[in-house]
């Protein structure tokens, strides 16, 4: 037995420091060779379930002697310590999780999009639509859900900003600052124009409900006929206040692979959807929220990308609505609002 043990730890230990140094020949091995890539990327784990072995079978050996019932007692005392290790921080992680849901609220009928409308966006577009004036910043644009927003029946104006980064966002009530480059936009008639207004983004999307892309490009020509014809784009400084506050916003995510080797939950990723009404009530809310936790045995795993490839602690991920693309803006705003986007 103490042979089999030695001749396993060299292995797996040669394996382990291969994988460890050089984790790029484990990601070379998973995409062409994928059986080799998959040993040499368990071997950390099997190294490190050895030595915890060893080290209880050594000190059951003196107790016992080198019997099966050692080897019992040392494979039963392994698992339960790569479970207990890491159990502690998989309950921390789950306190955290359930700590940060809010239930979706779901509108019993259409929203009306009306009066003066906020946009808040975790990366809203620049205009590079227009020439920027001197000594200004760019602005936000006005792009097709802008303007979209601007058709509709009702609408007076629409100010795009961007949303706040904070953990506490999908809790938060309070609305945040405007950034620098947040503008409001609303249409004036042709009649009152002296010029022929702002140019619109229409470039980051075909239309913004279609149904098709033939559907999307003649919705956007029909928005250019529009403004040309009929009506000119004008913009300003943010307004202070609002009637209704369509707020998408994403958190966590830029922490996310910090602390590799740190067996505490990651940092809590949240991204939702909301619309409020000028009061602050909640009309309207969507919520993912994501926590990666140590995986129930304590393991090493590799993640990340061909220029990121690297090693840490394996993890599962809790989470209250699976998948990437799990929560959609216009989805929303077209199953639940009179927005005009077809």
């Amino acid at each position: 037995m103490q042979k089999f043990i030695a001749l396993y730890l060299t292995v797996t230990g040669i394996g382990a420091a291969i994988a460890l140094l050089l984790p790029s020949l484990v990601l070379f091995g998973l995409y062409l060779l994928v059986i080799p890539g998959l040993v040499l990327g368990s071997a950390p784990t099997a190294f490190l379930w050895g030595c915890i072995f060893t080290a209880f079978w050594l000190a059951a050996k003196s107790q016992f002697g080198p019997t099966g019932t050692t080897a019992l007692i040392a494979i039963a005392l392994t698992v339960l310590t790569v479970y207990a290790v890491t159990e502690p921080f998989r309950v921390a992680g789950g306190s955290l999780y359930r700590e940060s849901l809010l239930p979706d609220v779901t509108p019993s009928s259409r929203i009306a999009v009306t009066g003066d409308i906020r946009i808040d966006l975790p990366a809203p577009r620049w205009d590079n639509a227009n020439p920027r004036e001197r000594g200004k910043q760019r602005g936000f644009s006005c792009d097709n859900l802008c303007l979209a927003l601007l058709f509709t029946p009702g609408v007076k104006s629409v100010t795009i900003n961007r949303s706040i980064r904070t953990i506490d966002a999908p809790r938060s009530k309070r609305v945040g600052e405007f950034d620098p480059e947040a503008r409001t936009y609303w249409l004036v008639p042709k009649a009152q124009c002296e010029d022929r207004g702002l140019r619109p983004d229409l470039e980051g999307r075909i239309g913004l409900f279609p149904s098709s892309l033939d559907e999307g490009r003649v919705l956007n020509e029909r928005w250019k006929s529009d403004l040309y014809d009929e009506f000119c784009l004008r913009r300003s400084a943010p307004l202070g206040r609002h009637d209704l506050l369509i707020r998408h916003h994403r958190d966590g995510a830029a922490t996310r692979r910090n602390g590799k080797w740190s067996l505490t939950p990651r940092v809590l990723e949240t991204e939702g959807i909301e619309i409020q009404g000028s009061a602050g009530e909640v009309l309207l809310r969507r919520l993912k929220v994501s926590v990666a936790i140590p995986s129930r045995l304590l393991a090493i795993s590799f993640e990340g990308g061909s220029s990121d490839f690297q090693s840490g602690w394996s993890r599962s991920v809790l989470t209250n609505k699976p998948g990437s693309e799990a929560l959609d803006l216009l989805q929303e705003l077209e199953q639940h609002t009179n927005t005009q986007g077809r």
